[in-house]
């Protein structure tokens, strides 16, 4: 089976991706600044990261650990962003 690295997995659209692979038997590798809705999902298919993909040490160290892991990617689903809150014009 592929392993599916989503970003952004902890809420929203990420967490419902996440939820999709599952019920169709993919790995899933969930990565979130936050991984508190993750943990309530129970499955042997799914290994969740706390990175802050807007830190390059914490990238690297991730990348390190799946590296380590032995875990190769087949898919990436990078669903992170980056809310920037007030007006337009600034």
């Amino acid at each position: 089976m592929k392993n599916v690295l989503v970003t952004g997995a902890n809420k929203g659209i990420g967490l419902a991706i996440v939820k999709a692979l599952l019920d169709h038997n993919y790995t899933v590798i969930a990565v979130s600044r936050n991984d508190e809705n993750l943990n309530s999902i129970k499955s042997d298919r799914l290994r969740i990261f706390k990175v802050d993909l807007q830190n390059l040490e914490e990238i690297e160290a991730f990348l390190k650990k799946l590296s380590e892991l032995g875990i190769n990617i087949d898919v990436l689903i990078n669903n992170a962003g980056i809310g920037v809150f007030g007006n337009v014009e600034t």
